[in-house]
């Protein structure tokens, strides 16, 4: 009998310690690598001639919007469970690219006629560098396969970069901007082991701070 009650005890014993461990492995902070296509969204935002003034509009100095064709993104993020929740906390370092190929301004009809967007080109190289806070929230936190639903917020680095030749691909012009944005997004993961794969898709809403094109990515991940 008293073998039978210390095989118990024993038994016991592993079982809560096990389910410590799994506790602490869960609410441990883990890394996240994610990367693929993303799209741009022209957002209509134009880089002035000069320090706000588009009153004149000179051959010389175009007004350049943002990039037309969307690259590729790239994610570093570090994520952690809150316990008791179905919600993840999400720290994250982004970067997308998007690019068009040269295109010379059109021919703006006299005044009263306003053409803002057709005398205005895209630019070669559009660039975003951000960090931000989110949220995730997993409809099936204790299955092995969930689809989840993402929210952010965070500080954006957009640069935009063109030629002063409309004709070509050389970039010899950069404008830098920083603000704030937003993002919403949904994904499916799905736990292999100890590590985590993931695909999800957002979409980024910036500010009147940020010149250039509204990113939505398309990324394809690991967390582990």
């Amino acid at each position: 009998m008293l073998s039978t009650r210390r095989v118990f005890f024993a038994s016991a014993l592993i079982l809560v310690s096990s389910s410590e461990v799994t506790a602490q492995q869960t609410a441990r902070w883990r890394w996240s690598l994610a990367g693929g296509p993303s799209i741009a969204f022209r957002n209509g935002r134009f880089v002035p001639q000069s320090d706000g003034d588009r009153s004149s509009f000179q051959l010389s100095k175009p007004i350049i919007r943002g990039a037309e064709d969307g690259v590729f993104n790239a994610m570093l993020g570090a994520s952690r469970s809150l316990a008791g929740s179905a919600l993840i906390t999400r720290v994250e370092l982004l970067y997308n690219r998007a690019v068009s190929s040269p295109r010379p301004s059109n021919a703006c009809p006299p005044p009263p006629f306003i053409c803002m967007s057709d005398i205005s080109r895209p630019a070669l190289r559009d660039e975003t560098f951000a960090a931000d806070l989110g949220l995730e929230w997993d409809a099936l936190p204790s299955r092995a396969w969930s689809p989840y639903l993402l929210t952010t917020l965070g500080v954006m680095n957009s640069r935009l970069g063109w030629s002063r030749d409309s004709t070509s691909r050389h970039v010899d012009e950069n404008k830098s901007t920083y603000g704030a944005f937003a993002g919403v997004g949904a994904g499916v993961r799905h736990r292999i082991g100890k590590h985590e794969y993931f695909m999800e898709y957002r979409r980024h809403h910036t500010w009147y701070s940020l010149y250039g094109s509204t990113s939505v990515p398309f990324s394809i991940g690991f967390r582990f």
